[in-house]
């Protein structure tokens, strides 16, 4: 029975602090996961912002700013459009 509880007991703090950790931080992707065009264009088009996450499609790679915006680019990083 005491084995029971500190496995609970332990099982509940694990899952508590993967909720903490993984509860809307945004943290910036870093320049080696996105393709130089793209980091390029946001760095001049949106300079107080960052990229948060990145999503490869068929065709094109969307990726998602801090501000909440997404911009869709091509597979090879040419800009198509901003998404909001």
């Amino acid at each position: 029975m005491r084995k029971v509880k500190s496995v609970l007991c332990l099982s509940v703090a694990c899952g508590l602090f993967l909720f903490a950790s993984g509860c809307d931080d945004e943290k910036e992707l870093s320049e080696s996961e996105i393709f130089t065009e793209i980091t390029s264009y946001v760095a001049e088009n949106f300079p107080t912002n960052f990229i948060t996450d990145r999503e490869l499609e068929d065709n094109s790679q969307q990726v998602g700013l801090n501000n909440d915006l997404d911009l869709e680019f091509t597979k090879d990083g040419e800009f198509i459009r901003v998404d909001s």
